[in-house]
């Protein structure tokens, strides 16, 4: 009898033991898992910003000349790159789709998709990402610039928000027309 009670405590110490190793090892590849998760979610994000900063300098080059009135190229090259421009931004909005649902909880891939929207000239959706951006990071100092430029646009307040002033700026203009300013390289 004692030797049975030998051999069942020594099972159930066996089994302790297994059952500990077992929760040791998926702790283990939890963690693992986040963090491939993590490089997977920033390569994604730094790919698709750089995907970004190509169409952003298509479109500005093309917009900027518009605008002054000065054209190096014939009409339908200028098509040619606006499209390649939206095409690029277009490519990374979806990439940061994908990264915003991986891990939903950064604030990167929601602050990239706002500059995205912003480009496409989507001013409202580009608020709501921002305002995504910074539940999830509040006081990001780039996402509120970048919303204040959205709501500089013309577009109408959501939620009453305000964008943010500058010392002695009380409508707060003074970001977004530092924003433009430094896109076109002007700095009167």
């Amino acid at each position: 009898r004692l030797q049975r009670q030998k051999v069942r405590l020594l099972v159930a110490a066996g089994v302790a033991v297994l059952l500990l190793a077992c929760g040791l090892l998926a702790w283990r590849l939890s963690v693992e898992t986040g963090k491939q998760r993590s490089r997977e979610y920033e390569r994604t994000v730094v790919a698709a910003a750089m995907k970004l900063l190509r169409g952003e300098t298509v479109l500005a080059g093309i917009q900027g000349n518009a605008a002054e009135g000065v054209s190096v190229l014939p009409g339908e090259y200028r098509e040619v790159l606006d499209e390649s421009g939206r095409a690029a931004v277009e490519d990374a909005l979806s990439d940061l789709e994908r990264a915003a649902a991986s891990l939903p909880e950064r604030f990167e891939a929601r602050y990239h998709r706002g500059r995205a929207l912003l480009l496409l000239g989507r001013a409202p959706e580009a608020v709501r990402e921002l305002d995504e951006a910074l539940r999830r990071r509040p006081g990001f100092a780039p996402a509120l610039v970048l919303k204040a430029e959205a709501l500089d646009e013309g577009e109408e307040l959501v939620g009453g928000d305000e964008p943010p002033a500058l010392a002695g700026d009380s409508r707060g203009k003074a970001w977004p027309r530092a924003r433009r300013a430094m896109r076109k390289w002007r700095f009167e």
